[in-house]
């Protein structure tokens, strides 16, 4: 049942966004920004929220006028719905973010990680890093976790005090709203950082190996996976069957997660502002470690004993696929891995190094990846080729990068159909293997992935 509920958190669950909106009676001031300076911060990286911007709160946009419809022109494909409110209200899992908090076995975790004790708060830090992205209040002397509006409008579309007068008056007051602080979410780069933001976590809301071990599913965060998924409160431009859209949604997702990996990486391993213990086990690959324990299976000849983790496959499996240029920062991800599997800080320097990369890829996002898909499918065959197996992150990445790519046609012909077929039957090889898995499941997957390969082929 364990595996189950790790299985299907994996594949399908959408945790939250952002920001969470404040609590009654607290300062309603954004502390900080959240992306620390550095000299190359491009449009798509500057921080996400301005300091000194205020909340107004969920229920200040839920007016019938505004987005608390139906209203008259809501069947219209070209205006906005109308009834954004009560559609996230009702559908959206984000609405129910402090339900997750105040459930049994939350009840549980925070018991068992010291932050709750009788039903009383006693480590404000540990749980204010849960609140951020559950958005719940404070546990009051009966005891009862106050449920809040979950992770609403101002979560995402930042902080409304200075826009929500007039970011309705058209086209320009659009442009003037993004000035004061709301967030430009038709930038796809903008829009997964906002979700990586929880998703993959920050310096300050971050998921480390004690919220692991006491039971908080691992944060494996793949953009177009999640984004597809999500019921929508807002009128899709793109459908689902547009490939180029979901190319671009995919690649979005690769530089956020990137970016927040290493913005956390970086917090982490700096030893004045983080008194956390080195080194922290939520970075590796879990199955590193926790795997089962199997009879008599004999050691591939040639393999040696290392002990050491395998760390980065989720994070950074698609760097060189979506930079392939010579850069200045090409060592570095080479320098930061040699470190993490010997259990050493990583040095800073290279971090930053590595994270100007990918601030060099969103500034370049709004050009075409020239052959993306031609790379991605020359990996996947060096994949199925590979006779040292890679793991189930890195399986299940490059899936969902196929996943991404394969045309989405709404009329598939026949063939197509097949490969889809075949490249699902990759996904059911790699659901069992969650946690890891044997070198016989990962042989099963490179074989079902070179047949998907061998059909796409010929299409």
């Amino acid at each position: 049942m364990a595996r189950q509920l790790l299985i299907a958190t994996c594949f399908a669950c959408l945790s939250l966004p952002a920001m969470a909106e404040p609590r009654a009676g607290e300062s309603t001031k954004v502390a900080s920004s959240r992306v620390a300076a550095t000299p190359d911060l491009t449009r798509q990286m500057e921080p996400l929220h301005r300091p000194s911007t205020e909340f107004r709160g969920s229920l200040s946009c839920s007016a019938v006028a505004c987005h608390g419809g139906p209203r008259p022109g809501v069947a219209d494909l070209q205006v906005p719905r109308g009834s954004e409110y009560g559609l996230w209200l009702e559908y959206d899992p984000h609405a129910r973010a402090a339900l997750v908090l105040n459930s049994e076995s939350s009840r549980r975790m925070l018991e068992q990680l010291q932050i709750v004790k009788s039903g009383v708060v006693v480590d404000q830090r540990g749980y204010e890093n849960c609140r951020a992205c559950h958005h719940a209040g404070e546990l009051p002397g009966d005891r009862q976790v106050l449920i809040s509006g979950g992770n609403g409008c101002e979560s995402c579309h930042g902080p409304a005090n200075n826009w929500i007068g007039t970011h309705f008056l058209g086209d320009r007051s659009v442009g003037q709203s993004h000035q004061a602080g709301m967030l430009a979410l038709k930038d796809l780069v903008r829009r997964a950082r906002m979700c990586a933001d929880c998703h993959v976590g920050s310096a300050h809301r971050q998921v480390n190996h004690d919220l692991l071990a006491a039971g908080h599913p691992p944060l494996r965060f793949e953009m177009a996976w999640y984004h597809n998924r999500l019921p929508k409160h807002w009128r899709p431009v793109e459908p689902v069957t547009d490939t180029a859209f979901q190319k671009q949604l995919w690649r979005a997702g690769q530089i956020a997660t990137m970016e927040a990996s290493l913005s956390l990486l970086e917090s982490r391993a700096d030893t004045e502002a983080n008194d956390s213990p080195w080194p922290e086990f939520a970075e590796y690959n879990c199955a590193s470690c926790h795997q089962h324990i199997r009879g008599n299976v004999s050691r591939r000849s040639g393999s040696p004993r290392t002990a050491m983790p395998a760390w980065g496959d989720w994070q950074y499996s698609f760097i060189e696929l979506l930079d392939p240029e010579p850069h200045d920062a090409g060592n570095s991800l080479d320098d930061i891995t040699r470190a993490m599997v010997r259990f050493d800080r990583p040095d800073r320097d290279a971090i930053r190094q590595l994270r100007g990369r990918v601030h060099a890829m969103a500034a370049s996002f709004d050009a075409p990846a020239a052959d993306m898909e031609a790379r991605l499918y020359q990996l996947a065959e060096e994949y199925s080729q590979a006779d040292k197996p890679r793991g189930w992150e890195a399986a299940t990445q490059l899936y969902l990068g196929l996943i991404a790519m394969c045309i989405k046609d709404d009329d598939p012909s026949a063939r197509q159909r097949e490969a889809h077929e075949r490249l699902r039957s990759v996904k059911r090889l790699l659901m069992p293997t969650v946690t890891g898995g044997s070198v016989e499941s990962d042989q099963a997957v490179r074989d079902a992935l070179r047949r998907y390969l061998q059909q796409h082929s010929r299409l």
